[in-house]
């Protein structure tokens, strides 16, 4: 009779311990692939700085040809979710993850991703003279809060064959901005061949220096245009999963889209 009774304790205590791991598993919300982080975006705009050379910017190749534009772009989702990308060809999100959270699978989404990111595409036309383009500081506007700028990403791709991907800690001090191992290797995004070393550049190692009204040469040029030229240039913004500042904590943030270029 005893030993019955210890017997049904012992499962009893079992049984609690089991819900107990339940509830505090429920309560953790791991990383970027629980699927719960997005943010809105309010404003998008491309713009050319006026000072500098005669460079005009369209969402159209044939124009019309302005100082700013309305962006249009072909893929807007009413929120963004976390992505991986190492080359803005193949996207990825984590399709299964361990029991610390960390994600040890992923699955190709690279042909559906207008549920995930921004994508589209400007114009940019030199009516005068030949330039360099660079970035220009003063029209990046990419929204003021913290934790999703350290998560966020943006790329571009000039059809003259330059490729970047950004990242955007430059625009605010992003260090107090939460953080979490999200994959296996801290540094690393999703590519083709798994993980790989995250590729994101400084944004300010392309920016035009000196005073607004009369910028200079940075330290790196984005492409060059030639006069008469129109080139075509391709942007995304989207949230990097695999980003240690891409969890739950930014969730439900208000973006913005905004950016400009220089013509040196």
């Amino acid at each position: 009779m005893e030993k019955t009774k210890i017997s049904k304790n012992k499962t009893l205590s079992a049984a609690l311990a089991a819900l107990l791991a339940l509830l505090v598993l429920s309560g953790v919300s791991f990383a970027w692939f629980s699927f719960t982080a997005s943010a809105t975006v309010r404003e998008m705009q491309g713009r050319i700085s006026d000072k500098g050379v005669n460079l005009l910017i369209s969402v159209n190749k044939e124009g019309p040809f302005a100082a700013s534009c309305e962006l249009a772009p072909e893929s807007v989702p009413s929120s963004i979710s976390p992505i991986s990308t190492s080359d803005m060809q193949s996207f990825y999100i984590a399709s299964r993850q361990d029991a610390d959270g960390v994600a040890v699978s992923y699955k190709d989404v690279s042909k559906d991703t207008g549920k995930y990111l921004i994508r589209g595409r400007v114009y940019l036309n030199s009516s005068d003279s030949d330039c360099d383009l660079y970035l220009s500081s003063e029209l990046l506007d990419f929204g003021d809060n913290a934790q999703a700028l350290a998560a966020m990403r943006f790329g571009l791709i000039f059809e003259s064959g330059e490729r970047y991907i950004f990242r955007l800690d430059d625009l605010k001090d992003t260090s107090a901005a939460t953080a979490k191992l999200t994959v296996k290797t801290a540094g690393s995004v999703c590519g083709r061949e798994g993980l790989v070393k995250d590729p994101a550049l400084d944004l300010s190692a392309y920016f035009a220096v000196g005073a607004p009204e009369a910028p200079s040469a940075g330290a790196n040029k984005l492409a060059h245009i030639n006069v008469g030229e129109t080139l075509s240039v391709e942007y995304f913004l989207w949230l990097e999963g695999c980003d240690e500042n891409c969890f739950n904590d930014v969730r439900s943030k208000e973006l913005s889209l905004s950016f400009g270029f220089v013509g040196i």
